[in-house]
């Protein structure tokens, strides 16, 4: 392992491990506040889990967007916060994006075509689903996308064969 002293990963989500979940019952292990700017000193990082926690359920900042253009991985779930995902996701690098259990509102948004997996459940997304994925289903290297529990409408075309 090489040792750089940079930031690579910050796993800051509710532990489920059977301690952790049950001191997590209790109401005692959860971070909260606002999502501070810092995070945008840590420019090698490329895993940012921040799930289940108890930020402000305000809108996502501007700023916290631009941080995630090098991120692999990128948890927010079950933070109940809400705002529009910016189509900014289109030029990013993820491969894996959980934004499930929030209440992200508006349009689906563009994402990346290297996301491989994409987590949009349960939050209160709107629109046509062909518009979304269809236009680009033969490039994505999607694998898994889940977007139940949101207001979406019409019809998905069939993905995967030729």
């Amino acid at each position: 392992m090489l040792l750089t002293g940079h930031v690579t990963e910050l796993r800051l989500g509710s532990s489920n491990d059977t301690i952790a979940s049950r001191i997590k019952k209790a109401g005692r292990i959860k971070l909260g506040g606002k999502l501070s700017p810092a995070l945008l000193d840590l420019k090698h990082l490329s895993y940012l889990d921040l799930s289940n926690n108890d930020f402000d359920p305000t809108q996502i900042p501007y700023w916290f967007w631009s941080l995630t253009s090098h991120l692999h991985y990128l948890n927010i779930s079950g933070n109940q916060v809400k705002g529009k995902i910016p189509d900014l996701l289109i030029k990013h690098a993820f491969l894996v994006l959980d934004l499930s259990c929030n209440n992200f509102t508006g349009s689906l948004p563009g994402i990346s075509l290297n996301v491989t997996a994409l987590d949009l459940s349960n939050n209160v997304l709107s629109g046509r689903m062909s518009q979304f994925l269809c236009h680009k289903k033969h490039q994505m290297r999607l694998e898994v996308l889940n977007h139940e529990g949101n207001l979406l409408s019409g019809e998905m075309e069939k993905f995967g064969g030729h």
